[in-house]
């Protein structure tokens, strides 16, 4: 595993990464003559979210470049008291390039990894080279999402073990555990299910698990993560949006059922009148999560957008590997281990 070791605002961390090229799944380095993107994932499973993206010929003719946020997925250090919300996660994304030396990056952002991505974009302009938000979230959180999340929450404190220390003997619930994890592939994915989504979901329960239960540091952990970094947000002032620079591509996944089509097209709008060079808007079938369910409509999106960047002075990405079968990820061994044939179909269609 790849760590780099920042100072967030609220203390150390040793950031969990990924990077991909054309010829390596688990490259030391970038190939610095090509484009670079950084996927920044959302809550409750983290960079294994971007499986079908890291697969995929046709993105592999670029550097791609996976990070696990505060909390999450293989990332040590602890959130801490201090408040963290998409503005914090955005610093901890500047650190990161910063510590790594990379170049200026195309951001793609997965629900609320859209929403670091626009503040990275606003606070860090020079940093980064066009923006694909897939899932957009509201400028504030809904009401209805937010009773959902505390409710998926409670299951999860209820089932997990509090104190190892003090009870060796505390035993999961695997009932409520059961009740969390119906509630996540509800609202991330409608309830639909494939070998993906299962190697998914489990993975991310046995990373919760490991960050979020056996102290009571970690049952805060799990709160901050996965309430208060939703609730605490505040919408982003136009001021800010007046600073980004480069293209945005838009996508909104037809069956979300926590954000409506209105808040994506608000957002297109809210960008095209701060100024922003070019914004392209598309709608895609799929859950809030499509870009697991549908990533033969999204990633050609992500592509579009990163080529549209590209110019004669610019040399050209690397050509697509003949081989057109998916191709092996920085997560391919982890998923195996939870019954994830990476040979079956990523689209549900």
């Amino acid at each position: 595993m790849s760590y780099v070791s920042i100072t967030s605002s609220t203390g150390p961390l040793d950031v969990h990464y990924s990077i991909a090229t054309p010829t390596s799944p688990k490259a030391k380095s970038i190939v610095s003559h090509l484009p670079s993107v950084l996927f920044l994932h959302s809550g409750y499973i983290a960079q294994e979210i971007f499986e079908a993206q890291f697969a995929d010929p046709e993105l592999r003719r670029f550097n791609l470049i996976a990070v696990d946020m505060r909390a999450f997925g293989e990332t040590r250090g602890l959130i801490g008291e201090g408040r963290y919300t998409p503005t914090e996660s955005a610093e901890d994304v500047y650190l990161f390039m910063e510590a790594l030396k990379l170049p200026p990056c195309h951001i793609f952002g997965l629900s609320i990894g859209s929403t670091i991505a626009l503040e990275l974009a606003a606070a860090h302009p020079n940093q980064v080279r066009s923006l694909t938000l897939c899932s957009p979230l509201t400028p504030t959180e809904p009401e209805h999402v937010i009773a959902g999340r505390l409710e998926i929450h409670e299951c999860w404190v209820k089932g997990a073990p509090h104190n190892v220390e003090e009870d060796p003997e505390a035993e999961i619930d695997q009932e409520l555990v059961s009740d969390v994890v119906l509630g996540v592939t509800q609202l991330l994915f409608n309830n639909e299910s494939n070998e993906l989504i299962s190697a998914l979901v489990n993975n991310a329960v046995t990373q919760a698990l490991h960050n979020w239960s056996g102290t009571p540091d970690k049952i805060k952990e799990s709160y901050r993560s996965a309430i208060s970094w939703f609730i605490d947000r505040a919408a982003i002032p136009e001021s800010a949006l007046k600073k980004i620079q480069g293209p945005v591509s838009i996508i909104h996944c037809s069956e979300d059922l926590g954000y409506p089509l209105e808040n994506a097209m608000n957002l297109a709008e809210q960008l095209r009148s701060a100024g922003a060079s070019s914004v392209e808007f598309h709608q895609v079938p799929g859950p809030h999560y499509g870009n697991v369910t549908s990533a033969a409509l999204i990633n050609p999106i992500l592509r579009d957008t990163v080529l549209s960047c590209e110019n004669s002075t610019t040399p050209p990405p690397s050509p697509v590997p003949t081989n057109k079968e998916k191709m092996i990820t920085p997560f391919s061994e982890k998923l195996d281990k939870y019954g994830y044939n990476p040979q079956d179909d990523y689209d549900s269609e």
